[in-house]
C-alpha cells in the first residue's frame, strides 16, 4: 500500500522492477512501476550520493526524538515527523527498523502520546481541522505500523508489540478513543466529493490493519465492548467503497473478517461472490459421547484432560499416565464434537494425531508401572497395551551432574546399570554392541520415571561414544558429561547425558524441582527407539497455536453438511478481481500466447493443442486455477508431478501482478520434495530456496536457506541486537553453570555452613561458633568440621525423646540440642530445600534473561531467513519441516501452497501447512493409493472398530470421498493417461481401481524382459511362513525363507542376462523382517540400496536389517546406479523400476494375508513396475480377497500364474526351460549358458567342463571361468604355496605392496568386476591398499604443495600487518600451541586484521589430521586386525609395529608447516603489542613470552624426522627451534620493565641461554644441509636469517625464499606417473613410469640415496618395500581370520 500522504509520482522506481521488470507487490507496491522515471544506469551513478542523502535524513529526523523524559511539544511539525517517518520506512530495512525501534523507546513513545494529545484537541474543533490531522499526521503513523514489512520483521515485533500496546492504553482506554476518533473520521472522509482521488481505499486499510494487529496482540484476553462498535464502522466504510476498489481490497476484507471472528461480531461486508449454499442437513441419530475435561459427566479424567487443547501439555503427565479412564477422542462425526467449526477441526486433529504419537508412549509407561506392582501378569498387559511404543527399559537410574548448554539447554547426567548381557564384555565389546545397536544415541526420547508415577521425558545429548574431541579443540568446550562417563567404559556402571525436551523456563522448575527432594529414589530410564521429538512435536504446538484465532482459510472446507454433488468453488481471492487474467504462455509452444479468465468457461482443447499437456492434464491444470481449492487425483504413472511443474510455472509467470508472493511447495518426505525441486530447476525455474537439512540432492546444496541466509547481510540493528544477545547469552550462560553446582552440593557440609551462616545465623552459631580473638576472626579447629555430622547423629536425653517429630516450623525455633534424631533429619533436609529454593530462585531468574536472549538471537537469524525467502520464486519444505518455521512462514504473505502426495499426508499435517495468508490451495495426490501411516491400528479406516475414527483418512480424501455426516464434497480432476506400465501390467489396476485410465502408445513399445518367456507372472507355491521366535522384535513381521531363496535367484538370473543395470531391479515385499533376510541373501552378489524410512521405521521397531560389515545401510546417490533398490511396499509409492520382483510372504492355514488384504497397498504394490513384474506368492492365502481374487483371475486367463516359471534363452526362444525352485536356476541353466566357453585353455563349454574335476567360478557379470583359468588370470601361483594336489598351503614372500604392478584383475569377457570373488579376496584387498596408499600419498603431496604456496601470501600478509593494529591491553602467551593461538585469536583487532592467517591454521591442522599415522589404510587394517584378535581371544602371531613407513614424510612436512604458521602468528602478535606502547596509558600492560612448549614440539619433529631419514625436514625443524629462540629472546629482550628493576637481571640471563640454544641447533641444521646438499637446498638460506635474528636479538618475520620456491615447484612432477612404485633404501616412496624400472641413474628426492639404474635395472638397495610387504603379509592373514 502506498502512502498516501506522499504524491506517489515522486516515489523513487521500485528495485524489483527496475532490476526484473517483475515485482511481487504488483499494484500495490509502495514504489512507481514506471521504468521512465529513474533508470537502474541512473539509480547505479546516483547511489553512493542518495546513500548519504538517505542516511543523513535518518540523522536529522532522530534529532526530533526526545533523548529524555522531558520533551519539547513539535505542534505543527508533528506531520513533518511521521511523514519523515514514513519515507523513511519505505527507504531500505535498516532505517525501517531504525525508525520503528526509535518509535518504541521512550521517546518516540512521547511523539506518539503527544499525536494522540493533538487528536483530542482536535476533537473540540472543526470537522476540517480533524481532516487535517488524520491526514498529515495519523494516517502516516498507521501506514508505518501496517507497513507489510514492518509487520512480518521479527526483529521489530516486540518494538511493534510496544508500540500497539501503548496505543491500547490502560483498559483500552486510549485504544477505545484513539480508534473511534479514526473510525468516525474515515467516515467522514467518505462523505468528501473527491473521494475517489484521495486515497480512501489506503487510508482504509492502514485503520483497519493497525486495528486489527490490536485485537490479535490482546489474543483472548477481554476488550472493551466498544471495539466491536468501532468494527461496525470500518466496515461500513468498507461497504462504501466503489465495488472495483471494494474487490481489490483483500487486506482489508481479510483482517476485517478476523477481528469479527475475534469479537464474535457478525459483519455485513458487501462481496460480489455468492455465499457458499449448504444443503439441508440430513437427519441422523447420535448417541451420547463423554467429553472432554470439564465437559465430562465423570468429573476430569487427570490434570491434563482439558475441553481446551491450548492448556494440554503435549507430553503426558504422571497423573494422565496413572489415570484409568480412556481418554476422551473425537470421532469423524463432527456433529459430536464440543467445538464446532475451524476449532472443531483442530481440536479433533490434536486429539488424534496425540493420541497417535505420544499416546503410544503413555501405554508404554503404563505398562511398566502395572508390570512392576504384578510381575506374574506381564503375558495380559502384553495383549493390553499392545499398541504401546516399542521401549528399552535400564533401572537403576540416578541424577550425577547438573549442567547448561547453549545448543541443548539443561543438560542432566544420569548414571544406570549397565544391561546385563553387557557386563561380562570387555571394553571394546561393549563399546562395538552400544554403537551398533544404536541405542541412546543423539536424539533419542527417554523418560525417566519413579517409583511415584512421575515422569519427565528428555532427549539424548551424548552418551559418551563420540567424548573424544577433535584434533585442536578444546576438551573442555566441547565435553558434555565428565571424563570417562559414557556408555561402554565400566561394566556395572553406564552414563548418559539427557536434556528435557522443552528447556523452557517452566520445564526447568519441574526437574529442578523434582530433583530438590533429599533422597531421591532411584528411577527406570526408559527410552522409545526411532521416535524422535522433532518430528510429532512441531505439529502438535502447530494446530494449538491455531485455536481461537479463526484465521484458517477456506470457509468451505470446514463446513458440517453434507451432499452427494460437489459444491462449487470460488476462484481463488487474488484472481478475483474484474479483468485478471491468467497469462499461459509459460507452458505453450512456439512462443504462443494464451489467457484464462478465472471466472469464465475455458476450453481445454485450446490449452492441449498449443501445450505438451495431454486433455486430462490440460483440463486439470485450468479447473485448479478457477478454484480456490483444487484436488488433482494422480493415478499411478499419469505425470502428477509434470502437471504440478506446468502449474507452477503458470503461477509464477503470472505472480507479480497478483501480488502471490512465494509459492510454498509442501511435500511428505525428503525424497519427494527434492524431486520435486529439481524438477523445477529441470524446467528453468530460478529463485528456489529450500528449507531443511535433510536433502539428499547435491544439485539443491547451493539453494538450502542455510547456505543463502549465512551471505545475507545483516543491519546495524541486527548486528547490535546480536552483539548484545551475544553478551548476555555469555554472561548468563555462566551465571546458569555456577548456580547448577551450587544446587547439586546442596547437601555438603560447606555448602550448609555457608547457607547458616547467612540466613539462620542463630542455627550456624549452636552449631560452628567458638570465642572470637580481639579483632573479630574466630578460631576453627579442622576438627570442628564434623560438628554437623556429629550432630545429625545424635539425639537429645529428654524424657519425651521418643514424641512424634514436631513440624519444620516448629522446629526452627528450637535449641539445636533438643532435638530427637528424627527431627535432626528433618530439619537437616529443610536446610538443604531451603538453600535449593533460594538457588532455583536465582537460576529460572537467570534462565528467563537467558531464553530472551536467546529468543532476540533467534529473531535476527529468522529475520535473515525472512529477508531471503521474500525474493524466492518457490520455497520448498516438508510437512514437519513448515509446522517448526509457521510463525515465520506467516510472515511471507505467500497466496499459494501447493501440496505434493497430499493423498499420504495426515489431515493434521496439512491443517499446520495452511498460514493464513493462502488464498488459493492446489492438493495433488491419490486417494486410492496408500493413506497416511499412522501407529495405532484402532484409530485406522481398515478396522471396524476404528472406522468412527478414521485418523488416517487425508483432507484430500475426505474433500474427494467425504463420510456420510463430515465434510462436503469437492470437485476434482482425475489424470487419466499413464505412462508407467506396459499395458499387461496396467490391466491389473484398471479393472480394479481405475477404469477410465488409459495406455500412453510409448507403453506399449517396451521391449520383452530378457531371460524369463513373460513379462508377467505369479510365482505360485505352498512353503509356509516362518513362525517367528518370541524372544525376537521381529515377531511382529513375518519372513518367508523359500520366498528369500526364489526371489534372489531371480534377481541373479534377470542381472546375469546383461540387459538390465542394477538400478533397474526393485525387490519389494510387505515387512520389515522378510526385508531383513532378502538383504542378507542378496548382499553377497550385489550392493543394496535400501530406503531411508525403512531405515528408520527398522530402528524404531527394534529390527537390525542385516547390514553387512563391507556395504553400508543406506547407499549414496553416486553408488545407487550400481545397486539393486529393495524396499518395503510402504515405501516404494512414488517409485519405479523396469523389473519389479515382488515377495508377498504370507503362506499359511488360515489364509491370513495381513495389511496386503487392502486395495490401496495392492494398487500401489502393482503398478510400480514398468517392463516386467514377478509375484512370488501363496495364491490360496491371497485369493478370499476381491482385489486379488480379480487380479488371479486375470493372471489364469493369460496363462500368467504358476507353479513354475519358464526361462528362455535370447538365442534359442523356442527351448523351454521350466523352473520350480531356487536350485533349478543352476541345475537348468539356459542354453545360452550352456554354450558358453569357461575354459579358455582347452577351449570348452560350460556344458563340456567336468565341474566335479575342475567346478566354476561365477562373477557376478555371469561370464563364468574354471578354476584353474580364473587362478590363471589372477597369477596365484606368484602369490600362494601349492600342494601336490593342488591346494593353497601358505602365502608367499614375495606377495609385497608395490609389487602387483599391474591393473586390478577383471573379466576378461567384460572387464566387469571381479573384486567380489572370495578365493581371490587376499590379492584384492592387497592391491586395494596398496591403490589407497597411492591415492593417499599423491593426494597429500599435491595438498601440502598448495599450502606451501598459500603459505608465502600469508607470510607477506602478517608481515605486512605486524604492527597494524596495535595491541593495547596485556598480551600473555604460553602453554600449548592451541593456547597460544587462542589467546592471540580472542583479541578482537588482531583476529579482524588476520583472520584469513587463522583460517590458513585451521586448514594445516586438518591437513595433519589426515595424514597422521592413525589415517593411513595399513595403520587403519592393522588396527582392525588387533581389535578383531582382541574381541576373538586370537594370539596375534607377528604383527607389524610400525607401517607407516612408507607415508610418514607428509605428517612430518605438515608439523613443519603448522610450527612454521604458528610462528608468524605469535610474532605478528608481539610486533602488535610493541607497536602499541606509545598508545598505552599508564605502565599496567606488560607482554609475557614463554616459547617452551613451541621448542619442544620443535625437538620432537627433529627426532621423528631423524628416524625417517628426512634430511629437509629435521634442519627445517632446527632452524624452527632457532626461530622460536630468537622471537622469545628478542621480546624479552625488548620487555617493558625497566633496566633497573630486579627482574631484568633474570630477563638477561634468558635471554642469553635462548640465544646459545638457538646457536647449537643452527649448528646442527649447517651440518646436516652440509652432508645433504641437494635435499636440504630448500631450506639453506633459511639458516643465515635464522643466524642473523639470534645474534642481533631482532626477529624478522620469515618470507619463503627463492630456492624453496624452486624445490616446490620441482616436486610437483612427483608421485604424477601412472607406472610402478618403489621405495628406497631408507624406505621412500617413488614412482617410475610405464616401463617398469629405471632408465636413468637418480637419487631419491627425499634423503639422496641412489633409486636409479640402467637399462631398466633399480640401483642397489631399490625393493618393493621388503618390511612393507612381511607388514602386509601379516595382514593378509590377520583380516582372512575376521
Amino acid at each position: 500500500m502506498a502512502p498516501s500522504s506522499v504524491n506517489r509520482s515522486k516515489l523513487k522506481t521500485c528495485r524489483n522492477f527496475s532490476a526484473t521488470g517483475r515485482c511481487h507487490y504488483g499494484s500495490s507496491c509502495k514504489f512507481s512501476h514506471d521504468a521512465s522515471v529513474q533508470s537502474p544506469q541512473t539509480l547505479s551513478q546516483d547511489a553512493n550520493i542518495s546513500r548519504n542523502q538517505v542516511n543523513e535524513g535518518f540523522r536529522q529526523w532522530t534529532f526530533f526524538v526526545p533523548r529524555g523524559k522531558i520533551a519539547r511539544p513539535l505542534g505543527s511539525e508533528l506531520s513533518k515527523f511521521f511523514s519523515q517517518a514514513l519515507g523513511l520506512v519505505y527507504e531500505d530495512v535498516e532505517l525501517r527498523q531504525g525508525v520503528v525501534t526509535r518509535l518504541a523507546e521512550e521517546g518516540g513513545l512521547q511523539r506518539i502520546k503527544e499525536l494522540t494529545q493533538t487528536i483530542e484537541a482536535s476533537s473540540l474543533q472543526s470537522t476540517e481541522n480533524q481532516l487535517r490531522v488524520f491526514n498529515d499526521q495519523v494516517i502516516p503513523f498507521l501506514e508505518i505500523l501496517s507497513n507489510q514489512d514492518v509487520g512480518s520483521s521479527l526483529v521489530l515485533e516486540n518494538h511493534v508489540a510496544t508500540i500497539h500496546n501503548f496505543l491500547f492504553g490502560p483498559s483500552g482506554t486510549r485504544g477505545v478513543f484513539f480508534y473511534n476518533f479514526i473510525a468516525v473520521t474515515v467516515a467522514e472522509c467518505f462523505k468528501q466529493p473527491t473521494v475517489a482521488d484521495s486515497g480512501a481505499k489506503e487510508k482504509l486499510e492502514a485503520c483497519c490493519v493497525t486495528f486489527s494487529h490490536i485485537l490479535d496482540l490482546k489474543g483472548s484476553a477481554p476488550v472493551p465492548e466498544e471495539f466491536s462498535t468501532i468494527l461496525t464502522k470500518l466496515v461500513d466504510c468498507l461497504n462504501k467503497l466503489s465495488p472495483g476498489d471494494r474487490q481489490n481490497a483483500h487486506r482489508t476484507c481479510h483482517v476485517l473478517e478476523r477481528a469479527g471472528r475475534r469479537l464474535n461480531t457478525t459483519l455485513g461486508i458487501i462481496g460480489p461472490a455468492e455465499p457458499v449454499k449448504n444443503p439441508a442437513e440430513r437427519s441422523a441419530f447420535h448417541l451420547d459421547k463423554d467429553g472432554p475435561g470439564e465437559l465430562s459427566a465423570e468429573g476430569t479424567r487427570h490434570d491434563n484432560d482439558r475441553h481446551d487443547i491450548r492448556k494440554i501439555q503435549i507430553m503426558p503427565t504422571a497423573s494422565e499416565i496413572n489415570s484409568r479412564r480412556s481418554d476422551y477422542l473425537p470421532c469423524a462425526d463432527s456433529t459430536s464434537w464440543h467445538i464446532r467449526g475451524r476449532d472443531g477441526f483442530l481440536d479433533r486433529q490434536f486429539r488424534m494425531l496425540r493420541e497417535d504419537t505420544v499416546g503410544q508412549l503413555r501405554d508404554a509407561i503404563r505398562f511398566e508401572i502395572e508390570r512392576d506392582s504384578d510381575a506374574a501378569a506381564a503375558q495380559r498387559l502384553q495383549s493390553k497395551y499392545k499398541q504401546a511404543a516399542l521401549r528399552h527399559v535400564y533401572k537403576d537410574a540416578s541424577l550425577r551432574t547438573l549442567d547448561w548448554r547453549e545448543r541443548d539447554g539443561l543438560i542432566m547426567t544420569f548414571q544406570f546399570m549397565q544391561p546385563a548381557p553387557l557386563r561380562n564384555m570387555t571394553v571394546n565389546e561393549r563399546s562395538v554392541w552400544w554403537a551398533s545397536s544404536k541405542r541412546l544415541s543423539e536424539g533419542a526420547l527417554v523418560c525417566l520415571l519413579d517409583g511415584h508415577g512421575s515422569a519427565i521425558f528428555c532427549s539424548v545429548v551424548s552418551n559418551g561414544m563420540s567424548a573424544v574431541p577433535k584434533p585442536g579443540s578444546n576438551p573442555n568446550t566441547t565435553r558434555i558429561m565428565p571424563p570417562n562417563f559414557n556408555v561402554y567404559q565400566d561394566r556395572r556402571i553406564a552414563y548418559v547425558a539427557l536434556t528435557p525436551v522443552e528447556s523452557d523456563v517452566d520445564s526447568v522448575e519441574v526437574i529442578l524441582n523434582h530433583y530438590s527432594i533429599t533422597e531421591q529414589a532411584l528411577e527406570k530410564l526408559i527410552e522409545f527407539p526411532g521416535i524422535m521429538i522433532p518430528s510429532l512435536y512441531p505439529t502438535l504446538k502447530a494446530l494449538q497455536d491455531r485455536v481461537g484465532k479463526e484465521d484458517l482459510p477456506f470457509d468451505e472446507i470446514w463446513g458440517s453438511k453434507t451432499s452427494e454433488e460437489a459444491i462449487d468453488v470460488a476462484v481463488p481471492r487474488y484472481a478475483s478481481s474484474d479483468g485478471f487474467q491468467f497469462e499461459l504462455g509459460s507452458i505453450l509452444l512456439n512462443g504462443a500466447q494464451l489467457t484464462l479468465s478465472p471466472k469464465e468457461v475455458f476450453d481445454p482443447t485450446a490449452l492441449q493443442t498449443q501445450s505438451s499437456l495431454d486433455p486430462a492434464q490440460s483440463k486439470s491444470l485450468i479447473n485448479a486455477l478457477q478454484r480456490e481449492v483444487a484436488l488433482i487425483q494422480g493415478p499411478p504413472g499419469t505425470g502428477k508431478s509434470y502437471t504440478g511443474v506446468a502449474l507452477i510455472k503458470v503461477l509464477l509467470a503470472n505472480a507479480s501482478k497478483a501480488s502471490m508472493g512465494p509459492i510454498i511447495c509442501v511435500c511428505y518426505t525428503n525424497h519427494a520434495l527434492d524431486q520435486l525441486l529439481e524438477h523445477l530447476l529441470d524446467h528453468g525455474v530460478q529463485q528456489i530456496i529450500r528449507i531443511g537439512s535433510r536433502s539428499k540432492s547435491e544439485r539443491l546444496d547451493d539453494v538450502n536457506l542455510n547456505e543463502i541466509s549465512r551471505r545475507a547481510e545483516k543491519t546495524k540493528t541486527e548486528k547490535s541486537t546480536l552483539h548484545e544477545a551475544f553478551e548476555q547469552i555469555e554472561e548468563k550462560l555462566k551465571d546458569i553453570k555456577k548456580l547448577l553446582e551450587q544446587f547439586s552440593r546442596a547437601g555438603s557440609i560447606g555448602t550448609i555452613k555457608h547457607h547458616l551462616r547467612s540466613q539462620q545465623p542463630h542455627h550456624y552459631s549452636q552449631l560452628f561458633d567458638t570465642d572470637g580473638d580481639s579483632q573479630g576472626f574466630k578460631q576453627v579447629h579442622r576438627k570442628q568440621d564434623n560438628e554437623l555430622k556429629a550432630w545429625l547423629r545424635g539425639h537429645c536425653h529428654r524424657e519425651d525423646a521418643d514424641r512424634k517429630p514436631l513440624s519444620l516450623d516448629s522446629l526452627r525455633r528450637l535449641s539445636l540440642q533438643s532435638l530427637t534424631h528424627e527431627e535432626r533429619k528433618i530439619l537437616y533436609n529443610g536446610w538443604i530445600s531451603d538453600y535449593r529454593s533460594y538457588v532455583q530462585e536465582r537460576i529460572l531468574h537467570l534462565v528467563t534473561d537467558y531464553m530472551r536472549a536467546k529468543s532476540s538471537k533467534s529473531n535476527v537469524h529468522s529475520e535473515l531467513d525472512l529477508r531471503c525467502l521474500k525474493q524466492a520464486n518457490v520455497v520448498g519444505l516438508t510437512t514437519s519441516g513448515l509446522a517448526r518455521v509457521q510463525k515465520m512462514l506467516g510472515l511471507l504473505n505467500s497466496k499459494v501452497l501447493i501440496c505434493e502426495e497430499a493423498g499420504e499426508i495426515l489431515e493434521a499435517h496439512t491443517l499446520a501447512t495452511l498460514l493464513p495468508s493462502i488464498e488459493h490451495m492446489i492438493l495433488i495426490g491419490d486417494h486410492q493409493q496408500l493413506r497416511p501411516q499412522i501407529n495405532d491400528y484402532n484409530l485406522q479406516k481398515v478396522n471396524p472398530r476404528g472406522e468412527q475414527f478414521s485418523f488416517d483418512v487425508s483432507l484430500f480424501e475426505r474433500l474427494i470421498e467425504p463420510n456420510e455426516t463430515t465434510a462436503i464434497r469437492l470437485p476434482f480432476d482425475t489424470l487419466t493417461t499413464q505412462r508407467r506400465m506396459h499395458p499387461s501390467i496396467s490391466a491389473l489396476i484398471r479393472v480394479n481401481s481405475y477404469e477410465a485410465l488409459q495406455d500412453h502408445a510409448s507403453v506399449e513399445t517396451y521391449p520383452k524382459v530378457v531371460g524369463v518367456r513373460h513379462r508377467l507372472f505369479w510365482f505360485d507355491h505352498d512353503h509356509h511362513e516362518e513362525e517367528a521366535e518370541p524372544d525376537q522384535p521381529t515377531n511382529k513381521s513375518h519372513t518367508n525363507n523359500y520366498e528369500v531363496d526364489m526371489t534372489s535367484s531371480l534377481v541373479e538370473h534377470v542381472i546375469k542376462q546383461g540387459s538390465y543395470a542394477k538400478c533397474d531391479v526393485a525387490v519389494l515385499t510387505p515387512y520389515l523382517g522378510q526385508m531383513r533376510k532378502l538383504r542378507r541373501g542378496l548382499s553377497g552378489s550385489f550392493v543394496i540400496a535400501l530406503n531411508e524410512r525403512d531405515e528408520a521405521e527398522a530402528q524404531a521397531k527394534g529390527i537390525d536389517l542385516g547390514a553387512s560389515s563391507e556395504q553400508p545401510t543406506l547407499v549414496s546417490q553416486r553408488s545407487l546406479a550400481d545397486a539393486i533398490r529393495l524396499s518395503t511396499v510402504d515405501n516404494f509409492q512414488g517409485e519405479e523400476a523396469k523389473i519389479v520382483i515382488i515377495s508377498l510372504v504370507r503362506c499359511n492355514e488360515r489364509n491370513r494375508c495381513g495389511f496386503l488384504s487392502t486395495s490401496n497397498r495392492i494398487n500401489v504394490l502393482l503398478s510400480r513396475a514398468q517392463h516386467g513384474m514377478y509375484i512370488i506368492g501363496c495364491s490360496e492365502t491371497y485369493r478370499h480377497v476381491p482385489y486379488w481374487a480379480n487380479v488371479i483371475s486375470q493372471l489364469q486367463e493369460n496363462g500368467n500364474i504358476g507353479k513354475r516359471i519358464e526361462l528362455e534363452c535370447p538365442r534359442h526362444p523356442e527351448t523351454v526351460i521350466d523352473v520350480s525352485c531356487p536350485d533349478d536356476f543352476s541345475i537348468f541353466a539356459p542354453e545360452e549358458i550352456k554354450g558358453m566357453q569357461v575354459d579358455f585353455l582347452e577351449y570348452k563349454t560350460y556344458s563340456e567342463v567336468d565341474l566335479d574335476d575342475d567346478p566354476c567360478v561365477i562373477p557376478r557379470c555371469g561370464h563364468i571361468l574354471t578354476k584353474e583359468n580364473m587362478d590363471g588370470h589372477f597369477a596365484l601361483n606368484k602369490y600362494y604355496e601349492f600342494s601336490a594336489d593342488g591346494a593353497i598351503t601358505d602365502i608367499k614372500d614375495a606377495s609385497l605392496p608395490f609389487s602387483y604392478q599391474d591393473d586390478m584383475k577383471c573379466c576378461p569377457t567384460c572387464r566387469g568386476s571381479l573384486r567380489d570373488l572370495s578365493r581371490y579376496g587376499r590379492l584384492v584387498r592387497r592391491a586395494l591398499l596398496d591403490e589407497s596408499t597411492k591415492r593417499l600419498v599423491s593426494w597429500a603431496h599435491q595438498t601440502y604443495l598448495a599450502l606451501e604456496d598459500t603459505l608465502e601470501g600469508i607470510q607477506k600478509s602478517l608481515a605486512d600487518k605486524a604492527t597494524k593494529p596495535a595491541i593495547l591491553s596485556d598480551l600473555v602467551i604460553l602453554g600449548t600451541a592451541q593456547e597460544q593461538i587462542k589467546v592471540v585469536s580472542g583479541i578482537k583487532t588482531f583476529r579482524q586484521a588476520n583472520a584469513v592467517a587463522l583460517s590458513f591454521r585451521t586448514e594445516i591442522k586438518k591437513f595433519l589430521s589426515k595424514v597422521r599415522l592413525e589415517e593411513q589404510p595399513f595403520h587403519k587394517v592393522s588396527a582392525m586386525v588387533k581389535n578383531h584378535h582382541r574381541r576373538t581371544g586370537i594370539e596375534p602371531t607377528s604383527l607389524p609395529n610400525d607401517i607407516g613407513t612408507v607415508q610418514l614424510r607428509h605428517a612430518l612436512l605438515a608439523a613443519a608447516l603448522l610450527l612454521r604458521v604458528d610462528l608468524c602468528i605469535i610474532a605478528a602478535a608481539v610486533a602488535s603489542f610493541q607497536a602499541g606502547k606509545t598508545e598505552r596509558l599508564g605502565a599496567g600492560s606488560r607482554l609475557t613470552l614463554d616459547l617452551a612448549h613451541n621448542r619442544r614440539t620443535c625437538a620432537n619433529l627433529i627426532e621423528d624426522a631423524n628416524k625417517a631419514r628426512q634430511p629437509c625436514v629435521e634442519a627445517d625443524a632446527h632452524i624452527l627451534f632457532a626461530l622460536y629462540a630468537a622471537l622469545e629472546a628478542s621480546a624479552t629482550g625488548r620487555s617493558d620493565v625497566e633496566p633497573d628493576q630486579p627482574s631484568s637481571t633474570a630477563r638477561l640471563s634468558s635471554s642469553t641461554a635462548l640465544r646459545e640454544n638457538g646457536m647449537s641447533h643452527i649448528d646442527t641444521a649447517e651440518r646436516i644441509c652440509g652432508d645433504h646438499p641437494s635435499e636440504t637446498m630448500a631450506v639453506t638460506s633459511e639458516l643465515q636469517k635464522a643466524k642473523d635474528a639470534l645474534q642481533k636479538l631482532e626477529f624478522y618475520a620469515t618470507i619463503t625464499s627463492e630456492e624453496r620456491r624452486q624445490v616446490l615447484k620441482a616436486m610437483q612432477s612427483e608421485f604424477r606417473g601412472t607406472g610402478h612404485w618403489y621405495t628406497c633404501e631408507n624406505m621412500h616412496p617413488f614412482s617410475i613410469g610405464e616401463c617398469g624400472m629405471p632408465m636413468q641413474q637418480a637419487r631419491c628426492p627425499q634423503c639422496g640415496s641412489p633409486i636409479g639404474g640402467q637399462r631398466h635395472q633399480a640401483a642397489e638397495g631399490v625393493q618393493r618395500a621388503v618390511e612393507f610387504d612381511q607388514e602386509i603379509t601379516d595382514l593378509a592373514r590377520g583380516v582372512a581370520d575376521m
